[in-house]
């Protein structure tokens, strides 16, 4: 927008220096005035296709991260592991017991950045 202001500034002298040519130096800062309205509304456009496509790639992303972490867990519940002993079901019922806060705290933390 500086550059514009400048191009003003340098119509304007060159106008009162040349009184005979008025009509086209106002043309042609009318003209570039255009093309940088048209200039700016393109670029804005792209801006907004530029942020709709960040939004789909983060969608995606995070859709993918789900998609991981739920066949994981798919897995882990599906499992037919049986412990032998006291041990072996106490380490169960622990991995049981963070597997489920981790499932019910995930929609807490999915809306947070990395």
């Amino acid at each position: 927008m500086v550059k514009i202001r400048q191009l003003d500034e340098a119509a304007a002298r060159l106008v009162q220096g040349h009184p005979d040519s008025a009509d086209t130096i106002r043309s042609k800062q009318e003209e570039i005035h255009e093309e940088w309205t048209q200039l700016t509304a393109k670029a804005n456009a792209r801006k907004e296709k530029l942020l709709d496509s960040y939004d789909l790639q983060r969608f995606l992303s995070d859709y993918r991260d789900l998609t991981a972490w739920i066949q994981s867990m798919m897995g882990l519940v599906a499992s037919d592991e049986l412990a032998s002993d006291v041990t072996g079901a106490e380490a169960l019922l622990e991995r049981h017991q963070v597997n489920c806060l981790v499932f019910w705290l995930l929609p807490f933390t999915a809306n947070f950045p990395s």
